[in-house]
């Protein structure tokens, strides 16, 4: 089941590139998703230590910090995310496309190294 996405976020500092899905959740009304990179800091870390960090906000496993995105699919009004120990599906098709287009702009800037998959239909 795909989970519905209100707005997306799209964030590039001197420091962070983030991306944020706002989803809609029936007990808590909102949760996020977040796809978060720090490629200024990377040097520091070992290389199995690198890339894009996906965490929800109710997981709670202890592999959350090594929970890197693996590949992304954009297809359809619908996204898929991939990551070692979860998938995510998402409808965006309710979302603004200027939103759609500043999150490919952000995931392009995190894939600098190609550690992950981008697929746009």
């Amino acid at each position: 089941m795909n989970e519905r996405v209100q707005f997306i976020t799209a964030e590039d500092n001197s420091i962070d590139l983030i991306v944020s899905y706002a989803i809609e959740d029936s007990s808590l009304g909102v949760k996020a998703l977040l796809l978060h990179r720090v490629p200024s800091h990377e040097d520091i870390f070992d290389e199995s230590e690198r890339g894009v960090r996906v965490a929800m906000s109710e997981d709670t496993f202890e592999e959350e910090d090594f929970n890197f995105l693996s590949s992304i699919s954009i297809f359809d009004g619908n996204i898929k995310i991939k990551t070692p120990y979860r998938e995510y599906n998402l409808d965006i098709s309710s979302v603004d496309e200027s939103e759609v287009n500043d999150m490919r702009k952000i995931l392009e800037k995190q894939n600098f190294d190609k550690r992950f998959s981008i697929h746009d239909a």
